[in-house]
């Protein structure tokens, strides 16, 4: 269950495009391997930016990446240690640490772990993704804050509402996009969830 990070819907979906980076040529077990993956994504589309190529070639990043986090997963182990009692704080200071190679820390079931970081996707891609994209990816940084421990959401009510919120709002403002991206599953999804609301 700890390795639950996100209980959204994938926003990354597959395609038949024939992706322009070979992420095979990059070893999930060495700690720079996102980092390096990034820098060939950048090389790639340096003058393909905003385009629907870019946005393809990101949810083939999203895979390496998965696989990047769980080899690094299997390698990292953070000791059970707080500062001055707070948990958050700990996180805080193993986050610092793993930030750098795309990495953030979480807890649950009373075990630190590693992640990957929506906000380091955010920061590495926004200036190349379509601005559909870009709006999606921004949002998605608050979800480096842990949204649900052990089958119950952590978060108030309200901030379940307004994920429903912002959805419904993009979807006015980008209707194709969100009618080919499914943007109504992740409103469905969490309308369904405020009905067991602390319960997932």
């Amino acid at each position: 269950m700890k390795k639950i990070f996100l209980i959204l819907p994938a926003i990354f979906i597959s395609t038949t495009y024939t992706f322009a980076v070979d992420y095979s040529q990059f070893d999930v077990n060495d700690i720079n391997a996102a980092n390096k993956a990034v820098k060939a994504y950048h090389e790639e589309f340096k003058d393909k930016r905003r385009t629907k190529e870019a946005d393809e070639e990101l949810e083939k990043f999203w895979d390496f990446y998965l696989q990047f986090e769980n080899a690094q997963s299997d390698k990292i182990y953070l000791p059970y240690t707080t500062v001055n009692g707070s948990i958050a704080k700990q996180i805080k200071i193993y986050s610092k640490q793993y930030y750098k190679y795309g990495l953030i820390a979480q807890f649950d079931e009373g075990e630190f772990f590693i992640v990957p970081s929506r906000k380091y996707l955010y920061r590495n891609f926004r200036y190349y993704v379509t601005k559909e994209k870009q709006a999606l990816m921004k949002f998605d940084t608050q979800f480096d804050e842990r949204v649900v421990s052990d089958l119950r959401f952590i978060v108030p009510k309200s901030k379940i509402e307004s994920y429903i919120k912002f959805y419904k709002k993009f979807y006015k403002k980008y209707p194709e996009y969100s009618k080919t991206h499914n943007i109504d599953e992740f409103i469905k999804y969490y309308e369904d969830k405020l009905i067991n609301y602390p319960n997932i």
